[in-house]
């Protein structure tokens, strides 16, 4: 804006003076900070000792995916998920899953179960993407990582019914884990490295989904 010396109207002794410009400056944006929160993510917590969440049968047909947000001590025997259509722990020697798929989905005999697929990767006591699927053979993803496959051996002798659910077979086994979300899927979701998704959602193929 430009004033002259003779802007305006003249009220009394005429004044004058020399030009001046008067500007306007923008204000200085202002800076942005992102602090890092360091904080758990809620979950429900299995003390290894007698914790588990009970779920009744499922009925899956011969594919299946379980997958879960888990904090989960796999060097310690302990059953992650058990029921009577499949199970997945961790086995005694305290580096391999332990796996079983009923075809009978009855949790009686004929099973088929393997013992050979790492999971020292998750014993690291921090936050994992865990994913299990079958469709004649397991498969096992830790963060969105392939970790191994393999085809189960045939066992048949008795060890059911599979009552048990979330953290534990019922009355042994438990697990010392912490489980943020879980979703079991009557489909093979996964057959390749992905990114694993924070927040699990519902679909058509989905059979359970808890959220804690």
């Amino acid at each position: 804006v430009v004033v002259t010396p003779y802007d305006g109207t003249d009220v009394g002794t005429p004044l004058s003076s020399d030009s001046i410009i008067i500007s306007n400056s923008p204000p200085q944006a202002p800076e942005i900070t992102v602090e890092e929160i360091d904080q758990e993510c809620s979950s429900i917590a299995f003390d290894g000792t007698d914790d588990f969440v009970e779920l009744g049968p499922l009925g899956l047909d011969t594919q299946w995916t379980f997958e879960g947000w888990v904090r989960w001590d796999t060097r310690q025997t302990s059953t992650l998920f058990w029921n009577e259509c499949f199970a997945i722990g961790s086995h005694y020697t305290w580096r391999d899953f332990y796996l079983l798929h009923d075809y009978e989905c009855d949790g009686d005999n004929d099973f088929y179960v393997d013992t050979s697929i790492d999971s020292r990767d998750l014993g690291d006591a921090d936050w994992h993407h865990l994913a299990v699927t079958f469709n004649g053979q397991f498969e096992v993803f830790v963060d969105g990582t392939s970790v191994g496959t393999a085809v189960p051996g045939y066992d048949s002798h008795r060890s059911g019914p599979y009552s048990g659910g979330l953290g534990a077979q019922d009355g042994h086994w438990y697990a010392d884990a912490m489980v943020n979300s879980m979703r079991i899927s009557n489909t093979v979701r996964y057959t390749a490295a992905f990114t694993p998704d924070l927040n699990l959602l519902a679909d058509a193929d989905t059979e359970v989904l808890w959220i804690f």
